[in-house]
């Protein structure tokens, strides 16, 4: 991936008015985001831009980009064609990568620099490190996130943050992830804890016990997840299972 031309490119707090629902651009658009608060939404997905993050945004695509006018979106913006075109996404955490960082930090410092030939090279610099490094990895992301949940599905569960070891965003995660098993990896999460439930429970574990081992807080806590989706109360379900006949 290469950077193939530079149409404008700045550091500055977004402008008066800035919405704009249903637009198509001819380039990618780049934000290293420094604060504020932007949702920039394509193919019906909302993506909440934040700080600290890096996006790149496909050209030639039809999408709609607004702020919260009460936290005015501040980044580095860069209006850029790509060789090849870019046709997703890019969302990358900067704070861990500490390479990508410090490219980003020299792209701020010149973000004001009238001539462009720099500024070209670095943007240049940033295009070929991710996609060499982050897209390659990502081809295997959504195997290798769900081998993760199939381990540690309890905690994917319960806590909303358990998946920053991936150095992605909770949004990106799940759009990837839904994209190839058509499910979240928290509604593929609950689906683990519901199946375990239903063994646990068949096998003759008490609720208590249930409710312990799947992180559930309290047994009434967890009395009423089962019965959201198998319809009956853990006893009754029991019940209905060991009488169903063979």
């Amino acid at each position: 991936m290469r950077c193939s031309a530079i149409m404008t490119y700045d550091k500055c707090y977004t402008p008066t008015v800035w919405d704009f629902p249903n637009i198509t651009r001819p380039f990618s658009i780049i934000y290293y985001v420094l604060g504020g608060t932007a949702y920039y939404k394509i193919d019906n997905v909302e993506h909440i831009f934040e700080k600290d993050h890096l996006y790149i945004l496909p050209a030639n695509r039809v999408f709609s980009l607004r702020e919260d006018p009460n936290d005015k979106f501040y980044s580095v913006y860069v209006h850029a064609f790509t060789s090849p075109e870019i046709n997703t996404v890019v969302d990358i955490d900067t704070q861990n990568d500490y390479f990508i960082r410090e490219i980003l930090e020299l792209v701020s410092k010149y973000s004001k620099d009238e001539d462009s030939v720099y500024m070209h090279h670095l943007i240049d610099m940033v295009l070929s490190y991710i996609f060499e490094t982050y897209k390659k990895a990502e081809m295997s992301l959504p195997t290798r996130l769900k081998n993760y949940i199939d381990i540690e599905y309890i905690n994917v569960f319960h806590r909303n943050n358990h998946l920053t070891k991936f150095n992605y965003s909770s949004q990106y995660l799940s759009r990837i992830f839904k994209e190839k098993y058509n499910v979240t990896p928290k509604e593929y999460a609950k689906q683990l804890i519901l199946k375990e439930a239903a063994l646990m429970l068949y096998k003759g574990i008490s609720v208590h016990e249930t409710t312990q081992r799947l992180g559930f807080s309290f047994p009434e806590n967890f009395c009423r997840f089962f019965k959201g989706h198998y319809g009956y109360s853990p006893s009754k379900y029991i019940k209905q299972v060991k009488n169903f006949p063979v």
